[in-house]
């Protein structure tokens, strides 16, 4: 294996306008740094080569004080088209610049820690060739808001251990049904997080979600804006019945039923309104995030007097019954 550089602004500019992300020659600057890389002759990357891609390579670092980063799909090595398959253990780790990132699309892997601590990090797309997720290789993206691992391919099956811990700002999770396994602290210290998991997943690690350190005395305690989506019977279910995690079914559950008695009354829209003035006011709804949910019982993505209306209108037709 031979170490390589290649500019990344070279590349960036001749394919600027077909990245997914905003970007102009101006906002990557003059000096965006370099890749560096080094080309592999593993098998593991061997259905990769055909007529049109001659060698790969893997990533090692990527040196950039540009707050966008745009990977190539490939460069040319030694006269052969090179494609980028692998982001390498720390890559861009402590990488306080950067704000977005542009990913291969034959990317395979991203190894241990590749993002770690880049704290400015809010945007992300995965590509649908990824087949693993490194140990922590999100770990303390604090800007990071969502994640969707829906479109990755049929062989990315886990979320490793601590790969998104102390997300802080990490609020809407979609995981797709290739996934089978959540590892250990994966989501630990994401304190506002919506997450949907399919049937598919099968093991959940030990404080994988919904919970943190309390600081003074390191003590685990639970997270109150937590909720996990998923189907009624599932192994998601279970895990959130046995860890005290909110858990929703969106087919399977009663719009307006805040307090959770399998009934809509007086309450329920007493609790509505409460929302409705805390957020009026630019405080807290002060539910949960299933309760949010229950609440927006008209369905207009709000919580409003609306919404509480409706539930004592509910309530009085089930009351003349």
């Amino acid at each position: 294996m031979k170490k390589l550089t290649a500019a990344i602004l070279a590349s960036a500019l001749s394919a600027c306008a077909a990245v997914p992300y905003s970007a102009s020659a101006a906002t990557l600057g003059v000096d965006v740094g370099t890749i560096v890389y080094d080309t592999t002759s593993s098998s593991r990357y061997s259905s990769i080569i055909n007529d049109d891609i001659e060698a790969v390579a893997v990533i090692s670092a990527i040196e950039s004080t540009g707050n966008y980063v745009y990977i190539p799909d490939t460069t040319i090595y030694d006269s052969k088209n090179t494609a980028f398959v692998s982001l390498g253990m720390k890559a861009l780790a402590l990488n306080t610049e950067i704000n977005s990132i542009r990913l291969p699309s034959y990317l395979v892997d991203i190894d241990d820690y590749a993002f770690q601590g880049c704290l400015n990090l809010d945007g992300v797309e995965l590509p649908s060739s990824l087949k693993s997720l490194g140990i922590g290789s999100f770990m303390s993206c604090t800007s990071l808001t969502s994640i969707d691992l829906s479109g990755t391919g049929e062989a990315l099956t886990e979320i490793p251990a601590r790969c998104f811990y102390s997300c802080t700002s990490l609020g809407k999770v979609t995981i797709g049904d290739n996934i089978t396994t959540i590892g250990g602290e994966a989501f630990f210290g994401c304190p506002v997080l919506d997450i949907t998991i399919p049937p598919t997943v099968t093991n959940i690690g030990k404080n994988a979600i919904g919970v943190h350190a309390e600081p003074h005395t390191s003590e685990i305690v639970n997270y109150q804006k937590v909720v996990i989506r998923g189907e009624t019977g599932s192994y998601a279910e279970s895990y959130a019945l046995a860890n005290g995690i909110d858990f929703l079914d969106e087919n399977n559950c009663i719009m307006g039923d805040i307090d959770g008695n399998g009934l809509l009354s007086s309450v329920d829209a007493s609790a509505v309104l409460r929302a409705y003035s805390n957020m009026a006011t630019g405080n807290d709804s002060g539910m949960s995030i299933k309760q949010e949910y229950l609440a927006d019982i008209n369905g207009d993505k709000q919580i409003t007097a609306a919404d509480a209306s409706a539930i004592l209108s509910e309530y009085a037709k089930s009351a003349t019954k």
